[in-house]
């Protein structure tokens, strides 16, 4: 295996620990997020651009999914099975 092939199993052992929230990895992954974050929105303030959600990605984008259903159940256009 090559060393390149190591660190992304080393990746991908670790983006495992996080989703299994691992008790020493996840604590970890956490602060680097909050960290992460709170640079952005000063980074961001100084540009003057304002969130109304810090949620992440996956958490939107199911929202925003649940809300497209709704909306097109609603409109009267589609069948219900």
């Amino acid at each position: 295996e090559s060393e390149d092939e190591n660190y992304k199993q080393v990746a991908r052992d670790i983006f495992k620990k996080i989703e299994e929230k691992d008790a020493e990895i996840y604590p970890l992954y956490q602060r680097v997020i909050k960290i992460a974050i709170k640079e952005a929105e000063r980074l961001l303030d100084i540009l003057g651009v304002k969130f109304d959600s810090w949620r992440g990605e996956a958490k939107t984008r199911k929202k925003v999914k649940i809300e497209y259903v709704k909306k097109c159940r609603n409109c009267g256009k589609f069948a219900k099975k």
